[in-house]
């Protein structure tokens, strides 16, 4: 039987998993259209993934379920896609426990609508709380450990989808937010004002992922590492990418990425893993 997994947490480094977008088109899928529809149309694809994730050291992965929402998709769709994300991490957690064992880890991941919310722009917030609400819901709650709301770079949906998350499943919530270097979001709210919400709202763990690299969020991870005592994320890019031949390419190795990575656990970083332009190598990386 797994260790619940806020317990699990308390007893050292946790890692999460890598860039799914990156991993994917390493294994020779187009992700130009997002990478939703691809448990379904490429499932051995998508579950290789999560088993490259878990046998380099991840201890959870996150579902293929990050563009998924009521703002997108019909609620068969959304039925039929997170059914299939789930299936293809529980098959890779299974493939894995007689090596790794009982100690793996799965995260329903929640992304951003893609819509802005009043002020910004003409999503309610009522509308977006039902968006994710949707998600959730369509989630068979027995596949999955904890809800990863991540990327979110507004204040007001962040919260949204943390009360969709708190109305409709009893699992733990984690949070990851998208800061720049001076600790603010996209629409200005900053990691103090973050945190403050987030612990308010009951959330398990927080932090923050994507946009820059490691060695980029050492100070913010530190400024959050002061202000709470929940566990603290940080799920960093590969850096910032170059474009090569019309095509972003990310230039920090898997080798500087786990040095770097080495300074944001030192800062406090109790849950760590890769964003965008991540791969299996870079949290085996980790471990050397």
């Amino acid at each position: 039987m797994r260790t619940d997994i806020c317990k699990k947490i308390e007893k050292g480094i946790f890692y999460l998993d890598c860039g799914m977008g990156t991993s994917l088109q390493g294994l020779g899928i187009d992700i130009s259209k997002g990478t939703e529809m691809y448990s379904i149309l490429c499932r051995d694809v998508v579950v290789r993934h999560h088993t490259d994730c878990y046998m380099a050291g991840s201890d959870l992965i996150y579902t293929n379920t990050f563009g998924i929402n009521g703002l997108k998709y019909t609620k068969a769709e959304i039925k039929e896609m997170i059914t299939a994300s789930l299936d293809a991490a529980v098959t890779a957690r299974n493939e894995c426990i007689s090596e790794r064992g009982e100690d793996l880890y799965i995260g329903l991941d929640i992304g951003p609508t893609g819509k802005m919310l009043e002020p910004y722009g003409d999503l309610t917030f009522e509308d977006a709380v039902n968006a994710f609400a949707e998600t959730i819901r369509s989630a068979d709650e027995s596949k999955y450990d904890v809800i990863i709301i991540e990327t979110m770079t507004d204040c007001l949906e962040t919260k949204a989808a943390v009360i969709a998350a708190k109305e409709n499943s009893k699992k733990p919530v984690f949070v990851t937010n998208v800061y720049d270097k001076s600790g603010r979001m996209l629409t200005g709210a900053d990691c103090e004002a973050m945190v403050a919400m987030l612990e308010g709202l009951g959330v398990s763990a927080l932090g923050l992922n994507c946009s820059l690299g490691p060695a980029d969020m050492l100070d913010v991870t530190k400024r959050i590492a002061s202000l709470t005592s929940l566990p603290l994320i940080v799920k960093p890019n590969a850096g910032l990418p170059v474009m090569i031949d019309e095509k972003p390419v990310y230039t920090t190795t898997p080798k500087l990425f786990a040095s770097e990575m080495s300074d944001i656990v030192s800062a406090g970083a109790g849950i760590i893993g890769g964003c965008c332009g991540s791969t299996a190598g870079y949290i085996s990386g980790v471990f050397l």
